[in-house]
């Protein structure tokens, strides 16, 4: 079942493979001018809204997935700086560049090919 996707990248929960997200949390801030006026309180003028900020954790085990390989996906996709659409079940949330990446190998099999990794990824709004 296709949990959602970035791009070409699919978040899905098959009996082939498993590689999902977890912890996701969106964020976005209201952006205000302060105007100073002489002898009395500034003022506050809202401006607008930021640019929607999103991040989360993808556990990519050996026994689910190619843990190298999906990795590699997001470090691709950091790396050309290409907007691609966040899509979780049937929300389009709109287009996303990767920031930030933060890879952990938790563990590694006898051949020392990564059997565990955690990635940490951070994701900003591009319009």
């Amino acid at each position: 079942m296709k949990v959602g996707s970035f791009g070409t990248i699919v978040f899905q929960c098959s009996d082939k493979e498993i590689m999902t997200f977890k912890d996701l949390s969106r964020t976005r801030s209201a952006e205000f001018a302060e105007h100073p006026v002489l002898e009395k309180k500034s003022k506050l003028q809202f401006v607008g809204v930021s640019l929607e900020e999103m991040s989360f954790t993808v556990q990519l085990h050996a026994q689910f997935t190619d843990p190298e390989d999906r990795a590699s996906a997001f470090w691709a996709a950091q790396g050309t700086g290409e907007p691609r659409n966040m899509v979780i079940g049937n929300r389009n949330y709109g287009k996303f560049v990767i920031v930030d990446i933060t890879e952990g190998q938790k563990h590694h099999d006898g051949d020392g090919e990564a059997a565990f990794i955690e990635l940490e990824l951070s994701l900003k709004e591009y319009n």
